[in-house]
């Protein structure tokens, strides 16, 4: 798909991963609405873009996009800026490890799955108009995670991971009510990326023990995937008709492994 002077819209902008997006979609020619709650690193990454990319159209939100009213407002001005919307990459999330599921509090529970499902959800709804009602192609894709395809145990991972099933169950469905129309939608589901997502999350999570466990980054995350990287491989998938793009290899027998136990559930 050709993407100078189209309308790109990128939740999480400002972290590790959402950042390098946008400078994939940047280097090709897209006008980009930057969507983060964090205004000091959103406006520190809109100056960089507009430094190497001058002609370029940069729409940044702070949004707090838990909040509907909120997303609701900023898909307006987005749209009003930009003019037309081609891509919709929903990135924005939090991570919580750790702490085990009988000690998570209802506060966390909906804060995570506020932030890594709803806001996916109320993006797709409130910019898919959008979307549709532009002639041209069109692409959503979903920022899961490995943990939406399968459980590591050992990890206390039980909020995290059941909003990342959940936007793998969300995305399949739009996938195939979207089949035949002009709008694609992949899901990424990445293992480890080295951001700080971690101490990120932590600045979001009130409620949560300060414990090294939950805040301090995990040695997988910290020598994982260059952001870059994963930034690369997304892009690419703009235009194509892939539903589905996994990102670390070593995860393969780990999926195997989980269709298998379902496989082995049907009666003989």
């Amino acid at each position: 798909m050709d993407l100078s002077d189209k309308g790109v819209v990128i939740t999480g902008a400002a972290g590790g991963v959402g950042s390098a997006l946008a400078r994939e979609f940047a280097a090709a020619g897209a006008n980009l609405a930057l969507l983060d709650a964090d205004e000091a690193r959103l406006g520190e990454l809109e100056q960089e873009l507009r430094a190497k990319h001058p002609n370029a159209t940069l729409v940044p939100v702070v949004v707090d996009l838990t909040d509907e009213d909120a997303i609701i407002a900023a898909s307006k001005r987005v749209m009003g800026e930009l003019g037309q919307l081609s891509v919709l990459v929903n990135n924005a999330g939090i991570v919580l490890r750790g702490i085990p599921v009988q000690q998570i509090s209802s506060s966390l529970w909906q804060r995570v799955m506020g932030i890594n499902f709803m806001a996916t959800v109320l993006c797709v709804q409130n910019f898919l108009p959008y979307m549709q009602a532009d002639a041209g192609p069109g692409h959503i894709i979903n920022i899961a995670s490995i943990s939406g395809l399968i459980m590591a145990g050992d990890r206390k991972t039980a909020a995290y991971s059941t909003s990342k099933y959940a936007v793998v169950a969300y995305s399949e469905a739009l996938a195939a009510e979207l089949a035949g129309s002009s709008i694609k939608v992949s899901i990424v589901a990445p293992a480890g990326v080295a951001t700080t997502l971690y101490e990120n999350s932590a600045l979001q999570l009130d409620a949560i023990p300060k414990g090294e466990t939950i805040v301090k980054t995990p040695d997988d995350i910290a020598n994982g995937m260059p952001p870059a990287e994963l930034a690369k491989r997304t892009f690419d998938l703009v235009g194509s008709d892939r539903l589905y793009l996994v990102t670390h290899e070593y995860t393969r027998p780990m999926i195997q492994s989980r269709f298998e136990k379902i496989l082995a559930g049907f009666d003989d």
